[in-house]
């Protein structure tokens, strides 16, 4: 189907139609009121209500119709496929919105998550370090082997003294151990 402004171009070449004829329902004898022509005019310048169309393709299918039978004015069909257009911009503005709107509430769940998870991570291994000093300090402060072999000694030689009265075995062992 040929774009509404084509048809303007060719509808500005011809020459006027003749308006269309009033249906006898709607047909005013000749010797009524202006105000009965104006009605007449008016019922048949407004086609019967259809189901409304749904598409852009659609809405600008039924503005073509309109303008090809003369039902409205090229002036208001360019403001009404303006409207259309904006119409469409701005569907696809709030689509667009809806959609970052979507990923941004899902990143900041999935940033939520990740933040109660890194804390319990951090409280774990915070429990674990404090558990690893503990382990830490009793071990430092444990005798060491040189420590114990040095106490050993003292104990021994002393036990060999309040044995014997030292001097012969002890003097052998002292010999024997050092």
């Amino acid at each position: 189907m040929p774009h509404p402004l084509e048809q303007e171009a060719r509808h500005d070449d011809e020459q006027p139609q003749p308006q269309p004829q009033p249906t006898p329902e709607s047909a005013a004898p000749p010797s009524s009121t202006t105000s009965t022509g104006t009605a007449t005019a008016t019922a048949t310048a407004n086609p019967p209500l259809r189901d409304l169309p749904t598409s852009h393709e659609d809405f600008q299918e039924e503005l073509a119709t309109l303008l090809l039978t003369n039902a409205l004015p090229q002036s208001s069909i360019t403001a009404l496929q303006n409207l259309l257009r904006e119409n469409a911009t701005l569907k696809e503005k709030n689509a667009k919105l809806k959609s970052l709107l979507g990923r941004s509430a899902k990143a900041q769940r999935d940033a939520k998550n990740e933040l109660e998870s890194m804390k319990k991570s951090y409280e774990a291994s915070r429990a674990e370090v404090e558990r690893l000093e503990k382990r830490v300090e009793v071990l430092a402060n444990r005798p060491t082997h040189m420590d114990l072999l040095a106490d050993f000694e003292t104990n021994f030689d002393r036990a060999l003294l309040s044995i014997g009265g030292g001097s012969g075995k002890g003097g052998k062992l002292q010999q024997a151990g050092g």
